[in-house]
């Protein structure tokens, strides 16, 4: 496995991670759950934007990582 497409896998975990999160937040019957799945969510949309990023420059300087 090369490094292009564990970092998209992780990609698509984080995505998967947020997601469960936010549908987490929208059953929880406790405000302190519901601000903890919120902000947790948040947290890893962060993690999203930064992580997407980097798939974007590797794309830019290694070609051999686009559509991996």
């Amino acid at each position: 496995m090369t490094v292009g497409t564990k970092v998209k896998q992780t990609l698509a975990q984080l995505k998967t991670l947020e997601a469960m999160l936010s549908d987490m937040m929208h059953y929880a019957q406790k405000q302190e759950d519901y601000t903890f799945f919120k902000q947790s969510s948040s947290e890893v949309e962060k993690m999203i934007t930064e992580v997407d990023e980097r798939v974007k420059q590797m794309e830019r300087e290694e070609p051999q990582y686009k559509g991996v």
